[in-house]
């Protein structure tokens, strides 16, 4: 009996040993794309379990000789094309994100896509993280400091839109300058911005008008009321009012967005710019976010 117990282990051991060699480290290579998909089985037709960045690091489950690898990727198993791995070194595509959490407060990520999942690691508000891939249920698999786990799109800003540089606002003769909807004066204003406000271009800078970013709002700005270097900034000065000293008025990430911190009474901000729709853009107390006019008072 003992004799048939240990010939059990030993075969037992020699699976895993097999299945351990079996387990090759590769990274997703995209090529010309930033991403790749990760299938629920060996075929373009069957589901999309997510999309993963050039440079992602996955375990292949079976061998990297056909057509298709089977690979695991943290909590999810799947399939992806063989010639979209290298085990060679690679330049990541991974875009950063920042975590948009309340101040104060750190956010669990999870071992898989579900809010009910373990934790396996904390992000709090401000953090950059690394995303390595993002599934269809509206998750992302991102390493922040060397913890790897899930989180949800609504508690990330993602920046994808590496490449360009950043400007500040210089409207010349005027405090403020237009963000519009479209490549020119006729198309709708998205709101008004100080001179000194500082701008992420999402297109270079080379013609009549470029593509910006200001805070959670992308539009254009003519590309004369941009620079490159320094400015005097005419950024007027707030002050929290309306509200009882006890309680608090909320700071979004974008107009009627996530929460991201909380200012009270008398706190001073300084005003980036005004969007048409009631709220200011401002920056206090180490953040930047959105608050509604009815409880800012501007001294410009």
């Amino acid at each position: 009996m003992r004799r048939k117990i240990a010939t059990l282990l030993l075969a037992l051991l020699l699976a895993l040993c097999t299945g351990s060699a079996l387990a090759q480290i590769a990274a997703v290579d995209g090529h010309n794309s930033t991403k790749v998909h990760l299938r629920a089985g060996a075929g373009t037709n069957t589901d999309s379990l997510g999309l993963f960045f050039t440079g992602t690091r996955v375990e292949c489950l079976s061998g990297m000789s056909g057509e298709w690898t089977r690979v695991r990727i943290e909590a999810q198993t799947g399939y992806i094309m063989t010639r979209y791995l290298t085990t060679r070194a690679i330049t990541p595509q991974q875009p950063t994100a920042q975590a948009v959490v309340s101040a104060g407060h750190a956010l669990n990520l999870h071992a898989w896509p579900d809010d009910r999942a373990e934790c396996s690691g904390t992000i709090g508000h401000g953090e950059i993280a690394t995303v390595l891939g993002e599934t269809h249920e509206g998750w992302y698999l991102i390493d922040c400091g060397g913890e790897r786990g899930y989180i949800h799109a609504r508690h990330l800003s993602l920046d994808t839109d590496r490449g360009y540089e950043t400007a500040r606002i210089d409207g010349g003769n005027a405090d403020r300058v237009h963000l519009r909807a479209g490549a020119g004066t006729n198309t709708d204003s998205l709101g008004l911005f100080f001179t000194g406000t500082p701008v992420k271009c999402l297109s270079d800078m080379s013609g009549t008008w470029t593509r910006v970013r200001v805070g959670a709002q992308a539009g254009y700005v003519m590309t004369r009321y941009l620079t490159r270097g320094s400015v005097a900034s005419e950024q007027p000065t707030g002050t929290v009012t309306g509200i009882r000293a006890n309680s608090s008025v909320n700071v979004r990430q974008s107009p009627e967005g996530d929460v991201i911190a909380r200012l009270h009474l008398d706190d001073a901000v300084t005003v980036l710019g005004e969007t048409h729709e009631g709220w200011y853009l401002v920056s206090a107390k180490g953040f930047t976010g959105y608050i509604t006019s009815r409880y800012l008072d501007v001294v410009e």
